[in-house]
């Protein structure tokens, strides 16, 4: 048997497939709410998994501009049958000159950083991503040696974000 202070009651009427996605999207909804972003803001999600894949679909309905990242075009082709506009491949893009572009030459407002990689190069490359005072929410699994001169450029404000927030 589950204990009782396990189990959440699932309201009459949602169907269980979509009530299990209930404590994902409430991560994804955390990261964004951490970038501190508006309508119309522009929000990088890097590293396009499932919490990437509803961050993404979630921040482009609150009004955000949506840039999604991964190195597996199969993602990438997940997230655009999602209806994602813009998104690219690391490993194959130039994402900081397509990030500029698509920012009159700015860069992001914020990006969230939701890769698993032993590397440190996805958080330095997100500084780079960044406009002036540009926030990294670390959403993910990675390494955490900073490249001062990189987080430095751009005044970054580098923000954790922990599960699904304050409930």
């Amino acid at each position: 048997a589950v204990p009782r202070n396990l189990v959440a009651k699932v309201p009459d009427g949602v169907d269980l497939a979509d009530a299990a996605l209930v404590t994902l999207g409430s991560i994804a909804i955390t990261a964004l709410r951490a970038t501190q972003c508006r309508f119309g803001e522009t929000i990088v999600l890097y590293g396009m998994g499932l919490l990437g894949l509803l961050a993404g679909q979630i921040g482009t309905a609150a009004g955000f501009r949506v840039i999604g990242l991964d190195i597996a075009d199969t993602q990438l082709d997940m997230a655009r049958r999602m209806g994602l506009e813009h998104l690219f491949n690391p490993s194959r893009d130039d994402v900081t000159a397509k990030v500029k572009e698509l920012t009159d030459g700015y860069g992001a407002d914020a990006v969230i950083l939701g890769v698993k990689a032993d590397s440190s190069e996805p958080l330095n490359h997100s500084f780079d991503l960044c406009r002036q005072r540009g926030v990294v929410v670390a959403q993910g699994l990675f390494g955490l040696e900073v490249d001062r001169r990189r987080f430095y450029a751009n005044q970054i404000s580098l923000v954790p974000a922990i599960g699904y927030g304050l409930g």
